[in-house]
């Protein structure tokens, strides 16, 4: 074999290689759960941010030890309210709940004092420990448009107009819960009627009514799905 030859054979390998590198890759992109690809400067800064916040918590956490200053003292020792019990956690099982929830906790928890409708009053409160603890002020309320609620079908604006007789006569006659799985003794008259219009309404043989999305996860793609 001439060497042009030799020379060109280990160029189509070499580029053949290539491509089943990059197919390879490719695939696993794919296959990833989340294939979407982030930036370095996304990344590195997202991991500064979590880097800085543990060691300026661990500073704080060893401040406070030492000094006995810290509105979290007692969490951060393991300090319990009976000196005769054993504390429930230690510092080190709460420090995120500490040094990172509680930062941000203002976000959520967010009482409020109307129905959940599309609109909701929402309760203010303030904070005396920088966000430790927040207490509420009685009367004053901040009229808020509701993004985070269940609320698909309107029912919380005007269920009592719309529906109110009849889920009044179903609580009458159902009670509030089956308290069993579906599988136990938690499937009544009212669920097997159901299931049937929904199979009628797409067009099925059958149909499996799950009270939330999640649960719909959990049971049912698991028996559904598998490897690949």
């Amino acid at each position: 074999m001439c060497p042009s030859n030799t020379k060109a054979t280990k160029l189509a390998t070499e580029g053949a290689s290539s491509k089943a590198k990059m197919s390879v890759r490719g695939a696993m992109a794919e296959n990833r759960p989340d294939a979407e690809s982030q930036s370095y400067f996304t990344l590195v800064t997202t991991l500064m941010g979590f880097i800085v916040i543990e060691i300026l918590g661990r500073m704080r956490d060893f401040s406070a030890r030492v000094t006995g200053v810290s509105r979290y003292y007692d969490e951060i020792v393991g300090a319990s309210d009976d000196p005769n019990m054993a504390p429930i956690i230690f510092g080190k099982d709460n420090f995120y709940q500490r040094r990172l929830y509680h930062r941000i906790q203002d976000c959520w928890n967010r009482p409020i004092s109307s129905k959940p409708g599309a609109r909701i009053d929402v309760i203010k409160r303030t904070t005396k420990d920088g966000g430790k603890t927040y207490q509420m002020q009685p009367g004053e309320t901040k009229n808020c448009l509701n993004l985070g609620s269940y609320n698909y079908l309107g029912f919380a604006d005007d269920w009592n107009s719309t529906c109110g007789t009849k889920v009044r006569k179903g609580l009458d006659k159902y009670g509030v819960s089956t308290c069993s799985a579906a599988v136990d003794a938690g499937s009544t008259a009212v669920h097997k009627e159901l299931e049937a219009y929904v199979a009628k309404f797409l067009g099925k043989e059958d149909a499996v009514v799950f009270n939330m999305g999640y649960g719909t996860n959990t049971s049912a793609l698991e028996a559904l799905g598998g490897k690949g």
